[in-house]
């Protein structure tokens, strides 16, 4: 079974992550084409303002990292869940 986690090992271009978290929690269908999805990606409407509040949030509790310059997430490899526990996220 694939996760966030193992397709942001390295990083990726925010489309095809919004674009995995889509199909991860059933938006999309599995195996879902980027290009397929690109728009929603791209304007404001509600998936692409939940898909991006999911990123953020998980940027907020350090699971992921962002690469600003390029628009591209990876998983931070130092994520402890935890962590977040512990300090009350």
């Amino acid at each position: 079974m694939n996760t966030l986690k193992k397709t942001l090992r390295s990083w990726k271009d925010i489309d095809v992550v919004m674009c995995k978290l889509g199909e991860y929690i059933g938006l999309f269908e599995k195996d879902a084409s980027v290009n397929e999805y690109k728009a929603f990606f791209w304007t404001n409407n509600p998936i692409s303002k939940v898909l991006h509040a999911m990123l953020n949030e998980l940027q907020e509790i350090g699971a992921i990292e962002y690469n600003e310059e390029e628009l591209q997430y990876r998983w931070n490899k130092k994520f402890d869940v935890n962590e977040v526990f512990k300090n009350g996220y």
